[in-house]
């Protein structure tokens, strides 16, 4: 992927790569100096996007305002989080056929070992920074030339001994979880999140879902564990980082008219 920005794009510099040996924050760190050179930042995936959005904004929430952030991974926390970032992804569908198609094969031929498959890809355009409307889909696919790779490429060692693993990073852990959490959450769980959110008692939840309060209780608690929590308190301290209430009450209205 560095390779095919690097051969797309020929201002970039081996300079304009920021790698996450010691650390997300230590990374972030390199990049601050420069920010002000940029208008867009390319993240490997949404949890570090998620972690460059909210430091940045501590830090200087004028920058993060205009800078546009694309990523990798279409996950729930970049669908709900405050700020928008643009996500380029595999299509579901198409990985649903390949793991059915593969199934079939092994089925017949118990001898295969490997398979190939060309999986489609996607673009989730999101609202771009400055309230600025997205460009239509189509109009992006349509001048996204076809890269090649040049004879530079980006040079880069890394050092296994100060190598930090990924879930480990302490600023990226907390927004793992969240992910984990928010992956495993079905429609009534993330009414109870929302509800939540919005400040609302357990009594008042069971009223307006017409459940038990025995099973917002349940329900509760095993989010609580999920998320390494144990009061509700701690339990909106930590979403409210990652989570827009408007995007998730979207996000269960759309569900609802799917359903």
């Amino acid at each position: 992927k560095m390779n095919a920005l690097y051969s797309l794009y020929a201002p970039m510099e081996n300079s304009d790569f920021y790698f996450n040996d010691k650390g997300f924050i230590e990374c972030f760190e390199r990049f601050y100096e420069r920010r002000h050179e940029y208008d867009a930042v390319v993240c490997a995936n949404t949890h570090i996007s998620v972690a460059f959005f909210s430091t940045l904004n501590e830090r200087d929430p004028e920058t993060a305002k205009k800078i546009m952030v694309v990523s990798f991974l279409d996950t729930k926390i970049a669908k709900f989080y405050h700020m928008p970032i643009t996500i380029s992804a595999y299509c579901e569908n198409s990985i649903y056929d390949a793991v059915i198609s593969m199934y079939k094969n092994t089925k017949k031929q118990k001898y295969i070992h490997a398979m190939n498959f060309t999986l489609k890809t996607k673009l989730v355009i999101r609202e771009s920074s400055g309230n600025k409307l997205p460009p239509p889909e189509e109009y992006v696919y349509k001048l996204t030339a076809k890269y090649y790779y040049g004879n530079r490429s980006v040079m880069y060692e890394t050092n296994e001994e100060i190598l930090m693993e990924y879930e480990n990073d302490p600023d990226l852990k907390e927004i793992i979880v969240t992910e984990n959490l928010l992956s495993s959450a079905d429609e009534l769980d993330f009414k109870i999140i929302w509800l939540f959110l919005m400040g609302y008692k357990n009594s008042e939840i069971s009223d307006m879902l017409y459940v038990s309060i025995q099973t917002i209780q349940y329900r509760s608690r095993v989010l609580f564990k999920i998320l390494g929590v144990e009061s509700k308190k701690d339990f909106v301290n930590i979403l409210s980082k990652y989570i827009c209430i408007e995007k998730l009450r979207r996000y269960i209205l759309d569900t609802q008219s799917e359903g």
